[in-house]
């Protein structure tokens, strides 16, 4: 356990540390993310979580599929007939066919994971630290575990400039790529549409607020259609596998007072979001959280169903770039005391829960121990 907390202690403190540095040194609110500045951090990470052993609820199940590929090959007929994703059944072989250790296939798998989230700060480099602190301390424990699901969300996180400069077609590539690694990415095609002045009753706040309380309702009437959907449209194996549990298996999650508290910091986002929306107008903030509230209030439909809340994942996730949001708000933009209190206070919130989560073990991310 000592371990586990020195490796994510360190994780944290060295990305956080060191994109505050870069900025701070370069006093730029933009700087290109390839720079090595910023790949010597990527790959310090992606090394370390690539020689974890055994590590991550799911960490197994990728290693023998990895192995089995390595060792005895795939025929024609099982690629064809095989469930997982096209993508990343793509990169097992890819890899494999060079015989590498498989340490350094999940070190590419988490090489590709963070330099698309680096990448996805391309607009707002300025809350880089802020971004990264709350990704640590919110996903990247869970990423060990759904490691396709994350590769396909921070394609989503990339393609999010695309709404913003409203080019469908790119998006959309973006997104059939992301599916192509898992398929309930496939659901984010709609999220374009979000962009819409139509829709723009979703930036009030009561409206918001209406929403989020009575999302909590719906569980049952979402059930109903999904099954239905399902059953008519979806042919996968694996996944229609999957639908007698629907509704019936939860996932672990942290403490009553752990989700109590996200769900008040959900409404802390949703009372400053008028004022998060004029200061950071220029970053696209009040599409961002469009995405970011339909995310949560379908969290909130689906519960800890293991399955069904795969689907408002990558949206839901977007949590840590509105806190990035919030906080710089509050640290650098408004400059109050109470702001001073309140932002210290979702920090030591969020760290003390990533504590929590460690010590618990949550998705298999603790004990720590290395290949």
């Amino acid at each position: 356990m000592v371990l586990a907390y020195c490796v994510y202690i360190f994780i944290l403190v060295y990305s956080v540390g060191f994109a505050w540095l870069t900025l701070h040194c370069k006093q730029l609110r933009n700087y290109k993310i390839w720079r090595w500045d910023v790949l010597i951090p990527v790959l310090l990470v992606s090394l370390l979580m690539g020689f974890r052993y055994q590590v991550g609820t799911d960490w197994g199940t990728y290693l023998s599929y990895y192995i089995d590929i390595r060792d005895f090959g795939m025929t024609s007929q099982e690629v064809v007939d095989s469930t997982m994703e096209p993508l990343y059944l793509l990169l097992n072989i890819s890899l494999a066919s060079l015989h590498l250790p498989y340490q350094l296939f999940f070190t590419v798998i988490m090489f590709l994971h963070l330099i698309l989230l680096y990448k996805s700060f391309d607009r707002y480099t300025f809350l880089l630290p802020w971004g990264l602190f709350f990704y640590v301390v919110t996903i990247f424990t869970t990423s060990l575990n759904i490691q396709r699901q994350t590769l396909s969300v921070c394609i989503f996180f990339f393609s999010l400039r695309y709404i913003l400069d409203g080019k469908f077609i790119k998006y959309a590539c973006c997104i059939l790529v992301a599916s192509l690694f898992h398929y309930s990415a496939i659901v984010l095609f709609p999220v374009y549409f979000l962009r819409l002045n139509g829709l723009r009753f979703l930036d009030n706040r009561l409206v918001q607020l209406l929403l989020y309380i009575v999302s909590f309702f719906l569980f049952s009437y979402a059930l109903t259609w999904i099954l239905a959907f399902v059953l008519q449209y979806v042919t996968n194996a694996k996944y229609l596998g999957n639908l007698q549990a629907l509704g019936n298996w939860n996932m672990d999650v942290s403490s009553g007072l752990g989700i109590l508290a996200t769900h008040l910091i959900d409404i802390l986002l949703i009372f400053f979001s008028k004022d998060l929306a004029r200061n950071y107008k220029d970053c696209g903030f009040k599409v961002l959280f469009r995405i970011f509230l339909l995310g949560v209030c379908l969290s909130n439909v689906f519960g800890i169903d293991v399955f069904l809340s795969r689907i408002p994942f990558a949206m839901e996730s977007l949590r840590f770039l509105m806190l990035a949001f919030l906080l710089h708000y509050f640290f650098v933009m408004k400059k109050r005391e109470w702001t001073y209190v309140l932002g210290g206070g979702v920090l030591f919130l969020y760290l003390g829960m990533f504590l929590m989560s460690i010590y618990n073990g949550h998705s298999g991310s603790a004990p720590f121990q290395f290949a």
